[in-house]
């Protein structure tokens, strides 16, 4: 049998190579694709499966872009959700999280599983945010990341993210948050490997109670600004719409809220104009009220 044929393109897809392609596919995108995915966090379907930083995200949902957003819930939250990259069963990821209104604050916690059996990676978060004046909240963000890869060390990661919400307008809001700025690092016995830092901003005006327009920009350390547009529309009581295009790489979104009383069903679509399609599911329940 000649060498060619023996290392072809179809043998190295049997299942004996399968697991090893797969890892290698995943720690790839990981680490070389676009800013949705360099911040290592779950891509909720609100906000960051469209693509955009969210900065200004003041729902539940915030618990994945600005911790300070969280500060304006009034009601204990819980939900689950997961998503998908690229149309890839390996390259998925799935949560649970809840959060609890105080009178000194906002607390919240989740749990993320990102990957597969030969290689994934565990995510604790535990989030705080509070209301320091009518126009103004702040928030932090606590991570402890491990990353399992079936026969190698076990790496493992601590970080935190800090952010702030400005209203000074009730037609206008502005956001900021930024990961990792103490530029934490996976730790390993023989070296290190970088946990990524980001700079994330939007503004938001709000023309009317139904409609959101919002401008992003995205900054990692080791790479070029990423800038977002998002517009969401409440169509009826019960039902929310949103569409966002985002740039470095071309991304095109669409996204919906499906209100049924105390629960929120989201959904998300993100199109990536190099490896396709990204799509993204969640479920919130608010005890109390059904009138949010």
């Amino acid at each position: 049998m000649m060498l060619a044929d023996r290392y072809s393109i179809p043998k190295l897809l049997q299942a004996d190579y399968r697991p090893l392609l797969i890892t290698y596919l995943l720690i790839s995108i990981m680490l070389c694709c676009d800013l949705a995915a360099q911040n290592l966090s779950y891509n909720s379907p609100r906000s960051g499966i469209l693509g955009i930083p969210a900065a200004t995200e003041s729902s539940e949902w915030a618990l994945f872009a600005n911790p300070a957003g969280t500060a304006h819930l009034e009601q204990p939250v819980a939900g689950t959700g997961c998503h998908n990259d690229f149309g890839i069963r390996e390259l998925s990821s799935a949560m649970v999280f809840g959060c609890l209104p105080t009178s000194l604050a906002v607390f919240s916690a989740a749990y993320t599983y990102s990957g597969y059996q030969s290689y994934n990676i565990q995510k604790i978060s535990a989030t705080l945010s509070r209301s320091m004046a009518p126009w103004l909240n702040l928030g932090a963000r606590f991570h402890y990341a491990t990353a399992i890869q079936k026969g190698a060390e076990t790496n493992y990661c601590f970080t935190m993210d800090a952010g702030l919400l400005l209203t000074p307008h009730p037609s206008l809001r502005l956001g900021c948050y930024t990961v990792n700025p103490a530029q934490s690092n996976w730790q390993r016995q023989q070296e290190r490997t970088m946990w990524p830092t980001i700079f994330a901003a939007s503004l938001a005006y709000l023309p009317h109670k139904d409609v959101k327009l919002e401008l992003g920009v995205e900054k990692d350390t080791e790479y070029e600004p990423r800038m977002s547009m998002m517009t969401q529309y409440a169509a009826v009581e019960y039902l929310i719409l949103r569409g966002a295009v985002s740039a470095r790489p071309l991304g095109l979104a669409l996204g919906t809220t499906v209100r049924l009383q105390s629960l929120d069903i989201d959904m998300g679509i993100n199109h990536h104009e190099v490896l396709g399609f990204s799509s993204s599911i969640g479920f919130s329940y608010h005890f109390g009220s059904p009138n949010r």
